[in-house]
């Protein structure tokens, strides 16, 4: 019985997250070598989910361009690693998500 309501919970969340008013993309510098956790700046906002995604998709392909070894990690996680340094102190990454209007990664 625990585990159905467990499994109904966790539905009902998702639900909620993927209804949201508005999605936000993030965008995260971790910096090598700094010791610090990631730097994160708001880039846009979007109407569905689906824009926020395309958004992303967009930035990935100018990334691409400029970071020939940028790899997009997972489509489901949103995220965007940059291989070559900026810091030059070894592999910097920056990260691209899509999240509700109602969760800010910095807190």
């Amino acid at each position: 019985m625990k585990t159905i309501l467990f499994a109904i919970g966790a539905l009902f969340i998702v639900s909620n997250a993927y209804a949201a008013d508005s999605w936000v993309l993030w965008e995260g510098t971790l910096t090598a070598g700094s010791g610090l956790p990631y730097e994160w700046k708001l880039i846009a906002a979007f109407p569905t989910y689906e824009k926020c995604i395309e958004r992303h998709k967009q930035d990935f392909a100018t990334l691409k361009k400029i970071w020939p070894r940028t790899t997009m990690l997972s489509e489901e996680t949103i995220e965007i690693r940059i291989n070559d340094t900026i810091s030059g102190k070894g592999n910097d990454i920056i990260t691209q998500k899509c999240l509700p209007e109602t969760i800010d990664p910095r807190k």
